[in-house]
């Protein structure tokens, strides 16, 4: 499933010395990199940035935060009085492996999104974990998201509900899908354990950032999500229609791999500054409404 970054690799060099043909051609022919993810099988939404109804009574657990890192963005400065609290929960999808596996791989993705989106500035943030979840589902079922909001809903209040498997997500459209959401205002979306990256991807699908990778599903996402894409296009990248990776996203400040471009780049990734901007404003708003 997984495919070797090399061609990324060498289609980026080629970016930078501007040959852009032969870079295209590795890029679509080779198939060296992949989506993180499918952004959304549904388009015609609505974003909101509501949780569930209803007062949250759970403490944060000063264990499951992680000071944001490296990212630039809203000033790192916490002001840790009155800040609400943002539930991250995981719930196991076909999980096989045994459940300190699971409690692994859920903390292991989301401390690399809480370091990265600067959610701390604005929230604490608390991680559960489910020890079971629903029965017999399917992986590729087009309702699989509204029945893990279903199954989450019935256990626990939370602002996002993540399914998360160690099996294999299936698409009929594209083979090496990781991961995938309902887009903008989402409660739910789910993962594939192994990247530690994925969460951050389609978190920030659910905030309303839009893919870079491709100027087909940035432009889709661009019409279709309210008030379009707050992280634009890469103005050096083609726009061509094609399903296939062509861009390697906007880099951020420090020089790091776009989350919302593609998997499989060899180097470090994290959220651009106009993604930073967007999570900052989005983040504010919220917190700001939870706490009325």
């Amino acid at each position: 499933m997984k495919t070797s970054p090399f061609p990324c690799d060498l289609a980026l060099k080629m970016f930078r010395n501007g040959l852009v043909l032969f870079a295209l051609f590795i890029l679509v022919g080779l198939g060296g990199c992949q989506p993180f993810a499918r952004s959304s099988r549904v388009w015609s939404l609505s974003p909101q940035y509501e949780a569930p109804s209803g007062e949250l009574h759970l403490q944060a657990n000063q264990n499951d935060l992680i000071q944001p890192g490296s990212a630039i963005g809203p000033s790192q400065e916490e002001n840790t009085n009155d800040k609400p609290v943002f539930i991250l929960a995981f719930i196991p999808l076909n999980w096989q492996a045994d459940l300190q596996a699971f409690e692994q791989e859920a903390t292991r993705q989301s401390q690399f999104f809480i370091r990265e989106s600067g959610i701390t500035v604005y929230f604490h943030v608390n991680v559960l974990t489910l020890d079971s979840g629903p029965q017999n589902i399917a992986l590729d079922s087009d309702h699989l998201i509204e029945e893990l909001i279903r199954y989450g809903q019935g256990k626990v209040q939370a602002d996002r509900f993540i399914g998360l498997t160690d099996g294999d997500l299936i698409d009929d459209e594209i083979a090496d899908m990781e991961g995938w959401t309902d887009g903008p205002g989402s409660l739910g979306l789910v993962l594939e354990a192994g990247n530690e990256k994925l969460l951050a991807h389609e978190m920030g699908h659910t905030l309303g950032l839009c893919d870079e990778y491709n100027y087909s599903d940035w432009s889709q996402q661009n019409k279709t999500y309210s008030g379009g894409c707050p992280n634009p296009y890469p103005p050096d990248c083609p726009k061509l229609i094609t399903q296939e990776i062509i861009c390697i996203g906007e880099r951020t400040e420090d020089g790091r791999f776009s989350l919302m471009g593609p998997a499989g780049l060899d180097g470090n990734y994290g959220f651009n500054t106009k993604s930073l901007k967007h999570l900052s404003r989005v983040f504010n708003r919220y917190s700001q409404n939870k706490t009325r």
